[in-house]
């Protein structure tokens, strides 16, 4: 039998269309209900079409049919509505219910299309979902200007309960001096066109205003659409922004006019006093001094929020921190007639970053001496405590105090209890905010407290070492770098723990250490290894210390050696002597007394020790030998890496101070060459502007290496590197015991 070509049509629509008589019996149903609901055609003619709905629909259904026909109106016939039907396995499935009402054949059958709403639920509860999860808010208005719908963030964002929110009027959340912008911006809107764009401030529920970026939007049925993200971090920024353009135009004005001022006197007045001349100069350096710190302040700013402020930690002994702080500001100390008083333990040794620590307290001791009184007292205390884990160091004044309100905020960025320019004191506002970044890297904590009228007290602390460096051997630590290339000392002492402390003291110091306890282990190393220096005990088990010194001098080996004993040299009859003896050392001795043999023996004692400077900056490079000069030793310079090689082996260097940024061989590639050589026996100060890296410091060591930054180093810490990496080599300095 021909297919009707009527159904045939239907079977190609994605929608049911189902036909029912006037009892709600099926007649007719296309492809599309098996899809939808499951059910074949077939199975669906000549039952009831309750059978697609689910209770309390079903049993509602006869009755609403009845009353339909009787007259009474229909709630879907003739309207549609969203429905749910029910499934041949059983689940709810939403529906758009369409019924129009026909006649056929004489009988009146009503027509039902069935739209399938899965994926539109699915995506509205996507959306939804969305909307609620994310942290901007999201509203909607109806035409009166009250809230009709909004998601979670009102609520979470902003501290709001539903109630609160629901109904209520959207401008009565917008501060005062931005509602007749808000209002304006709503009054433009027109259905379908362009959204509208805001920035104003949301009140929340605790009083506090956020700044929102809004974006409103009207539909044709009058229902306006709003989202805004905060942007009151943005604006914080902003605010920031132009307070510190501000602060650093006016600390950036203020001492280059006074350099150039001075300067130009100077140029401009050659007949000027000696004592005028010299309060130019000061005014000039002390200005320059000042632009550096603004300068270092900035860019460790940028490193702290770039997470690039890298430490580098050592065994730190405290007093040294606090004196070499003190050092840094005893100048502003003498200009404000102020006096630094200290308390601190002298053993007390924490594991920490030296130079940090002293930016740290310099910045707590600067604040203190600028706020204090002339002939005021600034106190720096040191404590442990009894059986504390951590170190508290304070730094206490007798200024005019800080409000109680101002101190949470201390330690911001950019904060000031005076931002003005014409603040008295000067200053960023970045330096307590980058010494807390300091504390915090270190595991500790930084605080104030303080009374108006009664001074204040700032203070950081630390976490101690479990065990602190008591003996000898641990407390030669100086801070310095040590690397395989460094010179060479074989140790001939038959005592293990004393070969032990030995070592450990050399190799705090950078130096390779070899050990022998026996004249035939000495030997059998003279024989595989090169040497640098010996350092021999007399008193050994399988001979005397005699013994090898006399095989040596047999076996053509000038090594220089250091002897230590039990007794005196007088006591042996002079010793073995001999050219290549430097220095008897009677048990016991210092620490500082081994060294200094021990520099004598590898540096010689004949000439002025020699400094090689390698920078390429000219003017740096006259600087740098004339502070050379003053200490008293030689210099020779090279501006690049290869007039650097050429020199060194001419005349092997005592110390090296090298700038790393250099064109074709840099420092990097020069220290490579070095440490190849017998040149490596130099000292090496690397002097750099950059921030160097573990990974290059370990690059750039050679023997007993420093590292200063050039814009955060003064003049006096640059010769205090020299002097000490010559220690003892310097005409007329005194063996220091």
């Amino acid at each position: 039998m021909p297919r009707d070509p009527t159904q045939a049509i239907l079977d190609t629509v994605l929608d049911c269309i189902i036909t029912i008589d006037e009892q709600g019996i099926v007649q007719s149903a296309n492809r599309a209900v098996q899809r939808i609901l499951g059910y074949e055609p077939q199975e669906l003619i000549g039952n009831n079409v309750k059978m697609l709905v689910p209770e309390p629909m079903a049993s509602e259904h006869d009755t609403y049919l009845a009353n339909y026909l009787e007259g009474r109106k229909g709630r879907v016939i003739g309207i549609g509505r969203e429905v749910e039907g029910l499934h041949k396995d059983g689940r709810s499935v939403p529906l758009h219910l369409g019924v129009s009402e026909a006649e056929l054949g004489g009988k009146r059958i009503f027509v039902g299309v069935l739209h399938d709403l899965t994926a539109l639920r699915r995506a509205e509860t996507q959306r939804d979902r969305f909307v609620e999860l994310t942290p901007d808010l999201m509203c909607t208005l109806g035409d009166d200007g009250r809230v009709q719908t909004f998601n979670r963030a009102w609520l979470q964002g902003l501290g709001y309960q539903r109630t609160e929110v629901m109904g209520a009027d959207f401008a009565s959340f917008v501060h005062v001096e931005d509602a007749e912008a808000t209002k304006q911006v709503l009054a433009r809107l027109e259905p379908g066109a362009q959204p509208q764009e805001l920035e104003h401030r949301i009140r929340c529920r605790d009083g506090s205003y956020r700044w929102m970026e809004w974006l409103f939007m009207r539909t044709a049925e009058s229902v306006t659409y709003a989202a805004a993200r905060d942007v009151s971090t943005r604006q914080e920024v902003d605010r920031l922004k132009s307070e510190f353009v501000s602060t650093v135009s006016h600390e950036l004005r203020t001492p280059l006019t006074s350099i150039r001022g001075s300067l130009g006197l100077l140029e401009s007045q050659s007949a000027m006093p000696d004592d005028k001349r010299a309060d130019l100069l000061r005014i000039a350096r002390e200005n320059t001094d000042r632009l550096i710190r603004l300068i270092n302040d900035v860019l460790d700013l940028e490193r702290i929020e770039s997470g690039r402020l890298e430490l580098r930690p050592t065994l730190v002994r405290l007093e040294d921190v606090v004196r070499a702080s003190v050092q840094s500001v005893e100048g502003l100390a003498r200009d404000v007639g102020a006096q630094i008083q200290v308390d601190c333990p002298r053993e007390l040794r924490i594991r920490a970053d030296h130079d940090r620590l002293v930016q740290v307290l310099v910045n707590l001791l600067g604040n203190a001496l600028k706020f204090s009184p002339r002939g005021g007292r600034v106190a720096v205390r040191v404590d442990a405590g009894d059986g504390s884990k951590t170190v508290r160091i304070a730094v206490e004044d007798e200024g005019p105090g800080i409000p109680h309100q101002s101190l949470a905020r201390m330690f911001d960025k950019f904060e000031q209890l005076d931002a003005s320019d014409k603040r008295a004191k000067g200053g960023t506002g970045l330096g307590l905010a980058i010494a807390r970044a300091i504390v915090q890297q270190h595991g500790g904590e930084i605080g104030a407290v303080s009374e108006q009228g009664k001074g204040s007290e700032f203070y950081f602390t630390l976490p101690l070492l479990e065990n602190t460096w008591n003996s000898e051997a641990k407390a030669a630590h100086v801070g310095l770098e040590s690397v395989e290339s460094a010179q060479h000392v074989m140790i001939v002492e038959d005592s293990e723990d004393l070969g032990r402390v030995l070592r450990t003291i050399l190799q705090a110091e950078g130096y390779c250490v070899s050990v022998a306890n026996s004249v035939a282990g000495a030997k059998a190393l003279l024989g595989a290894i090169d040497v640098d220096v010996v350092l021999l005990d007399i008193g050994l088990p399988d001979g005397s210390g005699t013994d090898l010194w006399q095989w040596m001098q047999q076996h053509g080996k000038q090594t220089p050696v250091v002897v230590i004993s039990g007794r005196g040299a007088a006591d042996q009859g002079g010793g073995p002597g001999g050219p290549a003896l430097v220095d008897w050392l009677s048990k016991p001795f210092s620490n500082k007394q081994l060294l200094f043999a021990i520099r004598r023996a590898v540096h010689g004692t004949a000439a002025t020790p020699a400094v090689l400077i390698v920078e390429d900056d000219d003017a740096t490079r006259r600087v740098i030998a004339e502070q050379v000069k003053v200490i008293g030793a030689r210099c020779f310079e090279a501006s690049n890496g290869a007039e650097a090689v050429e020199l060194s082996q001419s005349e092997p260097p005592d110390l090296i101070v090298l700038d790393i940024g250099m064109c074709g061989m840099d420092g990097f590639e020069l220290v490579q060459r070095l440490r190849q050589r017998k040149e490596r026996t130099a000292s090496l100060i690397v002097y750099t502007n950059r921030d160097l890296s573990g990974e290059q410091r370990k690059r750039l060591k050679l023997g007993m290496t420093k590292y200063l930054t050039k814009a955060r180093s003064t003049e006096k810490q640059f010769v205090h590197a020299m002097k000490d990496l010559l220690d003892g080599l310097l005409p007329g300095e005194p063996q220091m015991p």
